[in-house]
């Protein structure tokens, strides 16, 4: 089995009240590939991003709901992106 160690960062947007705030999130990931395919239940998936900046600038925001928005933003980034490689190495 061959694991892939990476790091991305992923541009989250946030639209309050007229304002959008670009958020970048640093995101390292890693997972298992076998045969050509990701291991099922191997990704793992670190982030970070700056809460209070986004606090300061939105202080009625739910910083729960914030972070449920940037998993979802980053896992689906995150299969584009695994997807596209998985795809790289078949064809290597």
């Amino acid at each position: 089995m061959l694991y892939v160690v990476d790091k991305k960062v992923i541009r989250h947007i946030l639209e309050r009240d007229r304002k959008l705030l670009e958020i970048p999130v640093r995101v390292e990931f890693e997972y298992g590939c076998e045969n050509g395919e990701m291991v099922e239940g191997s990704l793992k998936i670190s982030t970070l991003y700056n809460k209070q900046g986004v606090a300061r600038i939105f202080p009625e925001l739910d910083m729960v709901e914030l972070d449920e928005q940037i998993d979802s933003t980053v896992k689906k980034e995150l299969r584009e992106h695994i997807a596209f490689a998985i795809q790289r190495l078949k064809r290597d």
